[in-house]
Parts: C-alpha cells; structure tokens; sequence
C-alpha cells in the first residue's frame, strides 16, 4: 500500500540534507551505507527481501533525535548502528520482532562514566509481520 500511495511524505515535500531517502526491497535485497554526514530520517519497506543499513559512521548531534519509518512483511532488516545512540522503538509486530545486539552499558554506567544523558537517539517506528528487525 505504502508503494501505491507513495509513502508517507506529503508530496511536493523536498528531502533534507541528512535524509538518506526511502529503501525499498520487494523480493530483493537492499545494502546502503550511509556516509560520515548528519542522518535525519528515512523510510524502509521490506516485503519478502531484506534490507542493511549501515549508520556507524553518520552523526547525530548530541540530544538529537532521527526516526526510520519501517514496514516489514515477511523479510528483515538490519541496521548497524553507533553504540552510543539510544534505540527507542514504538512499533506493532505480529508473528515477529526487534532485537538489540549491541552491547550497550545500562543507563547508570554511563552516567557515572561522565556520558551525557542527551546523547542522539533513534526512533524505530513502524509494522513488522513475519519478519525481524537486527539492531548490530
């Protein structure tokens, strides 16, 4: 439905200098390393195929918040991801999920370490059926 209607952005809608624009992998499979620059947002569709996206090397300033709109229907995704972002991830899965592989220190560790408590932050929010989202 997303690729019928042309997603979500209202059109006439012009693309931000760190968005790294719509990913879309139907029956296929889909790398895209984001480069050394701002990331702002993006969308990601996956129906039955995979998609990788690599954000180690993008930047988000402290404090700032960036969101992937995701749909996922039968196929994955995996993003690769800075340790030091935070993951909040407010979406609906049926018959499937979001896993965090990261090894990331719980909150009063890197607080007590001298980490800022406004580092950047991720917002993963979407629909999964059948499928997987990796967080590495």
């Amino acid at each position: 439905a997303r690729l019928l209607l042309g997603g979500r952005r209202q059109r006439g809608a012009t693309a931000s200098s760190g968005d790294s624009g719509a990913i879309v992998a139907v029956m296929s499979g889909v790398e895209r390393v984001h480069a050394a620059e701002a990331f702002r947002d993006t969308e990601i569709t996956a129906i039955m195929g995979g998609v990788q996206l690599d954000l180690r090397r993008a930047q988000l300033p402290a404090g700032a918040e960036a969101v992937i709109d995701l749909l996922a229907v039968m196929g994955g995704v995996e993003l690769l991801l800075p340790p030091d972002w935070h993951v909040s991830a407010p979406f609906t899965a049926i018959l499937g999920g979001i896993e965090d592989k990261r090894l990331v220190e719980p909150a009063s560790v890197i607080e007590a370490a001298g980490v800022q408590p406004g580092r950047p932050r991720l917002v993963i929010r979407g629909f999964v059926l059948m499928g997987g989202v990796n967080i590495r």
